[in-house]
C-alpha cells in the first residue's frame, strides 16, 4: 500500500510514530500529512490518539484531552465538507491533524504505561500474577465476610480500614470526613450496614 507520493504506507505510519517520538515537531506534521491527503486520515488520527497513550503518556496527563478536542473540531469540520467523489478520497480537515502531530511531537515523554503493559504481556504468559491484598478483602467480598470483615473494618480511618486512603489530598480540610466521623455511630460488630437503623 502506497501514499499519494510513493511511500510505502507502513514506512509513513513507522516515520510518523518515530518523528514524534524523538520530538522532531517540523517532521511530524509532514507524515501526518502525508497519510491525510492519501485518504488515510482516519488512520492517522487513530494512529495519533495511540501515540499519545504510548508515547506521552503519564508525562502529560491532559495530553489526550486536546487530542480528543481536536478530533472533535475535525470532525465538526469535516462533516460541513462535500464528500468526494470516487475515486477522490476522503480528506480531513488539514490543520487540526497537522496541530495534534505539532503538539504531541512538542511534548514531554514517558513510556512507564506502555513498558508497564509489555511488563503486564510478559507475567501473564508465565503466569505470574499478584495476589489480592488482605486490604481489599471487606464486606462487599464473599472471603471478606467469611473473615468477618463488617461495617466497623470497612469504615476505620486507619490503615487497617477499607476507606483508608494513602497520600490523601484535602480540599477545604476534607470537613464532611470530619463531620462524618463526628456523626457516625459504630453499628454491632458484624454488621453489613454502616449506618445502624437507631443511629437516625
Amino acid at each position: 500500500m502506497k501514499t499519494v507520493n510513493g511511500f510505502a504506507l507502513d514506512e509513513v505510519v513507522s516515520a510518523l510514530q518515530k518523528s514524534i517520538r524523538r520530538g522532531d515537531a517540523d517532521v511530524a506534521p509532514f507524515w501526518a500529512h502525508e497519510l491525510n491527503m492519501s485518504g488515510y486520515g482516519a488512520y492517522a488520527w487513530r494512529r495519533l490518539a495511540l501515540i499519545c497513550a504510548e508515547d506521552v503518556g503519564l508525562a502529560v496527563p491532559g495530553a489526550p484531552a486536546v487530542i480528543a478536542g481536536l478530533w472533535t473540531l475535525s470532525q465538526t469540520l469535516l462533516a460541513a465538507q462535500p464528500k468526494p467523489v470516487p475515486p477522490a478520497k476522503l480528506v480531513y480537515p488539514k490543520l487540526q491533524i497537522l496541530q495534534a502531530a505539532w503538539y504531541l511531537a512538542r511534548l514531554p515523554k514517558n513510556r512507564e504505561l506502555a513498558d508497564m503493559l509489555t511488563l503486564f504481556d510478559v507475567r501473564q504468559q508465565r503466569r505470574d500474577f499478584p495476589e489480592i491484598p488482605l486490604h481489599s478483602l471487606d464486606k462487599h467480598t464473599r472471603r471478606g465476610r467469611a473473615m468477618g470483615r463488617d461495617a466497623i473494618q470497612f469504615e476505620t480511618d486507619t490503615p487497617d480500614g477499607a476507606r483508608w486512603v494513602a497520600n490523601e489530598v484535602e480540599v477545604d480540610e476534607n470537613v464532611w470526613k470530619q463531620r462524618f466521623y463526628a456523626e457516625w455511630t459504630p453499628p454491632p460488630p458484624g454488621s453489613q450496614v454502616s449506618v445502624p437503623p437507631d443511629s437516625q
